[in-house]
Protein backbone atom coordinates (compact mmCIF):
# COMPACT_ATOMS: atom_id res chain seq x y z
CA UNK A 1 0.00 0.00 0.00
CA UNK A 2 1.39 3.38 -0.61
CA UNK A 3 -0.60 6.51 0.52
CA UNK A 4 0.46 10.13 0.48
CA UNK A 5 -0.15 12.57 3.08
CA UNK A 6 0.25 16.25 3.10
CA UNK A 7 2.80 17.11 6.48
CA UNK A 8 3.76 20.38 8.13
CA UNK A 9 6.30 21.62 5.19
CA UNK A 10 6.47 18.27 3.24
CA UNK A 11 5.50 15.34 1.60
CA UNK A 12 5.07 12.15 3.30
CA UNK A 13 5.13 8.68 1.02
CA UNK A 14 4.15 6.00 3.64
CA UNK A 15 5.19 2.72 2.70
CA UNK A 16 4.97 0.71 5.86
CA UNK A 17 2.26 1.50 8.72
CA UNK A 18 3.14 0.07 12.03
CA UNK A 19 4.05 -2.72 13.11
CA UNK A 20 2.22 -6.54 13.69
CA UNK A 21 -1.08 -6.25 15.34
CA UNK A 22 0.92 -8.21 18.20
CA UNK A 23 3.96 -6.50 18.63
CA UNK A 24 3.07 -4.89 21.59
CA UNK A 25 0.51 -2.37 23.17
CA UNK A 26 3.05 0.47 23.63
CA UNK A 27 3.50 2.50 20.89
CA UNK A 28 6.39 4.35 22.35
CA UNK A 29 8.83 1.44 21.77
CA UNK A 30 9.72 1.99 18.15
CA UNK A 31 9.71 5.95 18.44
CA UNK A 32 12.02 5.67 21.10
CA UNK A 33 14.86 4.33 19.11
CA UNK A 34 13.56 6.05 15.93
CA UNK A 35 14.16 9.40 17.33
CA UNK A 36 17.48 8.59 19.20
CA UNK A 37 19.09 7.26 15.89
CA UNK A 38 17.74 10.55 14.24
CA UNK A 39 19.53 12.87 16.83
CA UNK A 40 23.03 10.90 16.03
CA UNK A 41 22.53 12.18 12.76
CA UNK A 42 22.20 8.58 11.12
CA UNK A 43 19.87 7.88 8.25
CA UNK A 44 16.11 7.44 9.76
CA UNK A 45 12.75 9.05 8.58
CA UNK A 46 9.90 9.43 10.20
CA UNK A 47 6.63 10.62 9.45
CA UNK A 48 5.36 14.38 11.19
CA UNK A 49 3.92 13.71 14.43
CA UNK A 50 1.10 15.45 13.69
CA UNK A 51 -0.07 12.69 11.40
CA UNK A 52 -0.85 10.77 14.95
CA UNK A 53 -4.65 12.14 15.23
CA UNK A 54 -5.59 11.30 11.52
CA UNK A 55 -7.05 8.76 9.76
CA UNK A 56 -4.79 9.44 6.67
CA UNK A 57 -7.43 8.25 4.31
CA UNK A 58 -6.48 4.70 5.46
CA UNK A 59 -9.68 2.08 5.76
CA UNK A 60 -8.22 -1.06 6.56
CA UNK A 61 -8.22 -2.39 9.84
CA UNK A 62 -5.14 -0.96 11.33
CA UNK A 63 -4.67 0.00 14.73
CA UNK A 64 -6.12 3.59 15.69
CA UNK A 65 -2.98 4.80 17.12
CA UNK A 66 -0.29 3.56 14.43
CA UNK A 67 2.45 6.00 13.65
CA UNK A 68 3.85 5.74 10.89
CA UNK A 69 6.88 4.74 9.37
CA UNK A 70 8.73 4.36 6.34
CA UNK A 71 10.31 0.76 5.19
CA UNK A 72 13.99 0.69 4.32
CA UNK A 73 14.34 1.76 0.87
CA UNK A 74 17.13 3.64 -1.67
CA UNK A 75 15.56 7.58 -1.69
CA UNK A 76 16.68 10.87 -1.88
CA UNK A 77 14.83 11.24 1.77
CA UNK A 78 15.50 7.82 3.35
CA UNK A 79 18.54 5.70 2.73
CA UNK A 80 20.84 8.31 0.16
CA UNK A 81 22.99 5.92 -1.99
CA UNK A 82 23.14 6.60 -5.70
CA UNK A 83 21.57 4.90 -8.30
CA UNK A 84 23.26 2.85 -10.74
CA UNK A 85 25.38 4.56 -12.54
CA UNK A 86 26.43 4.72 -16.59
CA UNK A 87 29.81 2.85 -15.50
CA UNK A 88 28.10 0.61 -13.56
CA UNK A 89 29.23 1.87 -9.71
CA UNK A 90 26.39 1.96 -7.64
CA UNK A 91 25.38 2.47 -4.05
CA UNK A 92 24.32 -0.48 -1.71
CA UNK A 93 22.15 -1.30 1.00
CA UNK A 94 23.09 -4.62 2.32
CA UNK A 95 20.66 -6.34 4.96
CA UNK A 96 21.56 -9.50 7.02
CA UNK A 97 18.37 -11.60 7.63
CA UNK A 98 16.87 -14.96 8.13
CA UNK A 99 15.64 -14.97 4.70
CA UNK A 100 15.71 -13.61 1.23
CA UNK A 101 13.80 -10.60 1.60
CA UNK A 102 11.76 -9.96 -1.94
CA UNK A 103 13.90 -8.97 -4.87
CA UNK A 104 17.26 -9.07 -2.74
CA UNK A 105 20.16 -11.24 -3.62
CA UNK A 106 22.17 -13.32 -1.14
CA UNK A 107 25.74 -12.68 -1.10
CA UNK A 108 26.83 -16.15 -0.20
CA UNK A 109 30.18 -18.07 0.04
CA UNK A 110 32.53 -17.23 2.51
CA UNK A 111 30.69 -14.20 4.53
CA UNK A 112 30.81 -14.76 8.64
CA UNK A 113 26.61 -14.42 8.15
CA UNK A 114 26.87 -17.49 5.49
CA UNK A 115 29.74 -19.91 6.76
CA UNK A 116 28.96 -19.17 10.36
CA UNK A 117 25.02 -19.91 10.09
CA UNK A 118 26.35 -23.86 9.49
CA UNK A 119 24.74 -25.92 12.34
CA UNK A 120 23.42 -23.67 14.22
CA UNK A 121 19.71 -23.37 15.48
CA UNK A 122 17.39 -22.40 12.74
CA UNK A 123 16.75 -18.96 14.93
CA UNK A 124 20.23 -18.08 13.61
CA UNK A 125 20.59 -18.81 10.17
CA UNK A 126 20.78 -15.35 8.85
CA UNK A 127 23.02 -14.13 5.57
CA UNK A 128 24.12 -11.75 4.21
CA UNK A 129 21.96 -9.97 1.21
CA UNK A 130 21.97 -6.98 -1.06
CA UNK A 131 18.87 -5.68 -0.69
CA UNK A 132 19.53 -2.68 -3.24
CA UNK A 133 20.11 -2.75 -6.13
CA UNK A 134 17.43 -4.95 -6.84
CA UNK A 135 18.28 -8.61 -7.85
CA UNK A 136 16.66 -8.01 -11.15
CA UNK A 137 19.04 -5.19 -11.58
CA UNK A 138 22.50 -6.94 -10.43
CA UNK A 139 24.94 -7.01 -13.03
CA UNK A 140 27.72 -9.65 -12.77
CA UNK A 141 30.06 -7.08 -11.80
CA UNK A 142 28.30 -5.60 -9.26
CA UNK A 143 27.64 -8.85 -7.14
CA UNK A 144 31.44 -9.22 -7.76
CA UNK A 145 32.75 -6.16 -6.42
CA UNK A 146 30.72 -6.52 -3.19
CA UNK A 147 31.47 -9.50 -2.21
CA UNK A 148 34.90 -8.92 -2.93
CA UNK A 149 34.52 -5.82 -0.50
CA UNK A 150 32.59 -7.73 1.93
CA UNK A 151 35.68 -10.41 2.10
CA UNK A 152 38.15 -7.61 2.28
CA UNK A 153 36.38 -6.44 5.54
CA UNK A 154 35.77 -9.70 7.03
CA UNK A 155 39.34 -10.62 6.43
CA UNK A 156 40.24 -7.36 8.23
CA UNK A 157 37.88 -8.22 11.23
CA UNK A 158 39.66 -11.59 10.99
CA UNK A 159 43.07 -9.98 11.96
CA UNK A 160 41.60 -8.95 15.33
CA UNK A 161 41.86 -12.54 16.48
CA UNK A 162 46.04 -12.14 16.08
CA UNK A 163 46.74 -10.68 19.33
CA UNK A 164 49.60 -9.00 17.22
CA UNK A 165 47.61 -6.57 15.43
CA UNK A 166 45.13 -6.19 19.09
CA UNK A 167 48.00 -5.62 21.62
CA UNK A 168 49.07 -2.22 21.11
CA UNK A 169 46.63 0.44 22.28
CA UNK A 170 45.20 3.11 19.85
CA UNK A 171 47.69 2.95 16.89
CA UNK A 172 47.09 4.95 14.11
CA UNK A 173 44.29 3.33 12.34
CA UNK A 174 42.87 -0.59 12.44
CA UNK A 175 42.97 -2.02 8.94
CA UNK A 176 39.62 -2.36 8.63
CA UNK A 177 38.58 1.49 9.26
CA UNK A 178 39.18 1.50 5.55
CA UNK A 179 36.26 -0.37 5.11
CA UNK A 180 33.67 0.57 7.71
CA UNK A 181 32.91 4.04 9.48
CA UNK A 182 33.54 2.89 13.47
CA UNK A 183 31.45 5.46 15.07
CA UNK A 184 28.28 4.65 12.78
CA UNK A 185 28.89 1.09 14.11
CA UNK A 186 29.42 2.40 17.60
CA UNK A 187 25.93 4.64 17.26
CA UNK A 188 24.19 1.60 15.96
CA UNK A 189 25.29 -0.83 18.70
CA UNK A 190 24.79 1.87 21.25
CA UNK A 191 21.36 2.40 20.16
CA UNK A 192 20.32 -1.46 19.72
CA UNK A 193 21.98 -2.00 23.08
CA UNK A 194 20.32 0.38 25.03
CA UNK A 195 17.18 -1.13 23.36
CA UNK A 196 18.00 -4.92 24.24
CA UNK A 197 16.41 -5.46 20.63
CA UNK A 198 16.24 -8.97 20.27
CA UNK A 199 16.69 -8.95 16.96
CA UNK A 200 19.79 -6.73 17.22
CA UNK A 201 22.59 -7.75 14.89
CA UNK A 202 21.35 -10.75 12.76
CA UNK A 203 17.63 -9.96 11.90
CA UNK A 204 16.17 -6.75 9.83
CA UNK A 205 19.96 -5.54 10.05
CA UNK A 206 20.57 -3.24 7.70
CA UNK A 207 23.95 -1.50 6.43
CA UNK A 208 24.37 1.24 3.59
CA UNK A 209 27.46 2.46 1.54
CA UNK A 210 28.07 5.44 -0.98
CA UNK A 211 29.99 4.89 -4.33
CA UNK A 212 33.55 4.89 -2.84
CA UNK A 213 32.65 5.19 0.30
CA UNK A 214 33.18 3.23 3.89
CA UNK A 215 30.39 0.80 4.97
CA UNK A 216 27.93 2.42 7.12
CA UNK A 217 25.50 0.53 9.80
CA UNK A 218 21.80 1.01 9.80
CA UNK A 219 19.22 2.48 9.48
CA UNK A 220 17.89 0.72 12.58
CA UNK A 221 14.74 -1.14 11.67
CA UNK A 222 12.23 -3.47 13.48
CA UNK A 223 12.15 -2.82 16.82
CA UNK A 224 8.87 -4.98 17.95
CA UNK A 225 11.35 -6.96 20.46
CA UNK A 226 13.10 -3.81 22.17
CA UNK A 227 12.65 -2.33 25.41
CA UNK A 228 11.32 -5.49 27.37
CA UNK A 229 8.76 -6.58 24.84
CA UNK A 230 9.56 -9.96 25.72
CA UNK A 231 8.34 -11.50 28.77
CA UNK A 232 12.17 -12.12 30.26
CA UNK A 233 13.77 -8.92 29.06
CA UNK A 234 10.91 -6.76 31.07
CA UNK A 235 11.96 -8.71 34.13
CA UNK A 236 15.83 -8.43 33.30
CA UNK A 237 16.34 -5.32 31.71
CA UNK A 238 19.98 -5.44 32.94
CA UNK A 239 21.06 -8.81 31.71
CA UNK A 240 23.84 -9.28 29.10
CA UNK A 241 24.90 -7.19 25.67
CA UNK A 242 23.22 -8.97 22.91
CA UNK A 243 26.57 -8.78 20.44
CA UNK A 244 27.25 -11.32 22.56
CA UNK A 245 24.65 -13.67 22.22
CA UNK A 246 24.86 -17.41 20.65
CA UNK A 247 27.93 -16.06 18.74
CA UNK A 248 25.50 -15.09 15.89
CA UNK A 249 26.33 -11.50 15.67
CA UNK A 250 30.04 -11.54 13.90
CA UNK A 251 30.18 -8.49 12.68
CA UNK A 252 29.71 -6.70 16.19
CA UNK A 253 31.03 -9.38 18.03
CA UNK A 254 34.81 -9.42 16.16
CA UNK A 255 35.00 -5.62 16.04
CA UNK A 256 34.24 -5.49 19.92
CA UNK A 257 37.23 -7.69 20.47
CA UNK A 258 39.49 -4.36 19.12
CA UNK A 259 40.74 -2.37 21.70
CA UNK A 260 40.39 0.33 19.30
CA UNK A 261 37.04 0.15 18.57
CA UNK A 262 36.08 -0.49 22.55
CA UNK A 263 37.61 2.64 23.24
CA UNK A 264 35.62 4.31 21.04
CA UNK A 265 32.04 2.75 22.25
CA UNK A 266 32.83 3.82 26.27
CA UNK A 267 33.99 7.25 24.90
CA UNK A 268 30.55 7.84 22.34
CA UNK A 269 28.50 6.36 25.32
CA UNK A 270 30.17 8.99 27.59
CA UNK A 271 29.30 11.95 25.23
CA UNK A 272 25.60 10.73 24.37
CA UNK A 273 24.54 10.36 28.13
CA UNK A 274 25.36 14.32 28.43
CA UNK A 275 23.72 14.78 25.38
CA UNK A 276 20.78 12.65 23.22
CA UNK A 277 20.95 10.07 25.96
CA UNK A 278 21.10 11.46 29.04
CA UNK A 279 17.94 11.34 31.52
CA UNK A 280 17.01 14.96 31.34
CA UNK A 281 16.56 14.23 27.60
CA UNK A 282 14.41 10.72 27.83
CA UNK A 283 12.39 12.40 30.95
CA UNK A 284 11.24 15.18 28.37
CA UNK A 285 10.76 12.77 25.55
CA UNK A 286 8.65 10.42 27.84
CA UNK A 287 6.56 13.66 28.83
CA UNK A 288 6.05 14.99 25.46
CA UNK A 289 4.98 11.63 23.92
CA UNK A 290 2.94 10.73 26.61
CA UNK A 291 1.17 14.14 26.42
CA UNK A 292 0.24 13.46 22.51
CA UNK A 293 -0.25 10.17 22.79
CA UNK A 294 -2.59 9.86 26.04
CA UNK A 295 -5.94 10.97 24.74
CA UNK A 296 -7.56 9.91 21.62
CA UNK A 297 -4.69 7.67 20.13
CA UNK A 298 -4.52 4.86 23.45
CA UNK A 299 -8.17 5.40 23.88
CA UNK A 300 -9.05 4.55 20.65
CA UNK A 301 -6.26 1.89 20.55
CA UNK A 302 -7.61 0.07 23.99
CA UNK A 303 -11.61 0.42 22.44
CA UNK A 304 -10.40 -1.88 19.18
CA UNK A 305 -8.08 -4.26 20.51
CA UNK A 306 -8.93 -5.19 23.92
CA UNK A 307 -5.25 -5.60 24.85
CA UNK A 308 -4.86 -4.03 28.33
CA UNK A 309 -4.45 -6.89 31.02
CA UNK A 310 -4.28 -9.52 28.71
CA UNK A 311 -1.71 -12.03 27.21
CA UNK A 312 -0.99 -11.05 23.53
CA UNK A 313 0.37 -14.51 21.76
CA UNK A 314 3.24 -13.72 19.53
CA UNK A 315 2.91 -15.73 16.56
CA UNK A 316 5.55 -18.59 15.82
CA UNK A 317 7.95 -17.64 18.54
CA UNK A 318 6.42 -19.79 21.17
CA UNK A 319 6.71 -17.28 24.04
CA UNK A 320 4.96 -14.78 25.51
CA UNK A 321 5.32 -11.48 24.63
CA UNK A 322 4.77 -10.32 28.20
CA UNK A 323 5.87 -12.11 31.34
CA UNK A 324 2.08 -12.37 33.09
CA UNK A 325 3.04 -10.03 36.00
CA UNK A 326 3.50 -7.11 34.07
CA UNK A 327 0.18 -7.50 32.23
CA UNK A 328 -1.14 -3.91 33.48
CA UNK A 329 -4.92 -2.45 33.94
CA UNK A 330 -3.63 0.67 32.13
CA UNK A 331 -1.89 2.28 29.23
CA UNK A 332 -0.35 5.49 31.73
CA UNK A 333 1.00 1.83 34.12
CA UNK A 334 2.48 0.70 31.05
CA UNK A 335 4.54 3.54 30.04
CA UNK A 336 5.56 3.74 33.88
CA UNK A 337 6.93 0.53 33.54
CA UNK A 338 8.80 1.34 30.29
CA UNK A 339 10.05 4.75 31.74
CA UNK A 340 11.48 2.35 34.61
CA UNK A 341 12.85 -0.32 31.80
CA UNK A 342 14.68 2.15 30.44
CA UNK A 343 16.05 4.27 33.41
CA UNK A 344 17.27 0.59 34.74
CA UNK A 345 18.70 -0.89 31.46
CA UNK A 346 20.65 2.97 31.31
CA UNK A 347 21.97 2.70 34.99
CA UNK A 348 23.35 -0.88 33.57
CA UNK A 349 25.50 0.61 30.85
CA UNK A 350 26.50 3.31 33.04
CA UNK A 351 27.97 0.57 35.13
CA UNK A 352 29.40 -1.42 32.85
CA UNK A 353 30.74 1.50 30.88
CA UNK A 354 32.38 2.57 34.36
CA UNK A 355 33.82 -0.48 34.79
CA UNK A 356 35.41 -0.84 31.77
CA UNK A 357 38.35 1.88 32.69
CA UNK A 358 40.91 0.64 30.85
CA UNK A 359 38.80 2.87 27.91
CA UNK A 360 38.14 5.54 30.02
CA UNK A 361 41.19 7.68 28.85
CA UNK A 362 41.32 6.79 25.38
CA UNK A 363 42.83 8.58 22.50
CA UNK A 364 40.10 8.11 20.10
CA UNK A 365 39.23 11.05 17.89
CA UNK A 366 36.10 11.91 20.23
CA UNK A 367 38.91 12.09 23.15
CA UNK A 368 39.18 15.62 23.11
CA UNK A 369 35.16 16.33 22.98
CA UNK A 370 34.83 14.19 26.31
CA UNK A 371 37.72 15.72 28.14
CA UNK A 372 35.74 19.29 27.24
CA UNK A 373 32.91 17.72 28.91
CA UNK A 374 34.43 16.32 31.99
CA UNK A 375 36.35 19.53 32.32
Amino acid sequence: MQESVSGASRRVYITSVGLKWNSGILMMRVITCIYLTSQKGRTLYFADPSLINRSCGITSDIRPQDRLEESVKRDKNRVNVEKIQPDGTTGLILKVDAAFGEGSAALVKGTFYTEGADGKADVLQQGLFIDYPNEKDLTESILRNTQEFISGLESELDRINDPAATDARNVESPSYRKYIDPTSFVDYQLIQELADNGDAYFRSTFFHKEIGGRLQAGPIWDLDLAFGNVGWDMETPASDFKYNFMEGRPFFAQLNKDVNYKCLVVCRWNIHRVGGLSDEWFEGFFNENRALLSKGPSEREFKRWKTLGQYVPRVGLGFNSTAPSFYLESWEDEVDMLQKWVSMRLRFMDNVMQGQKEYLNCDCEYADEWAQIIE
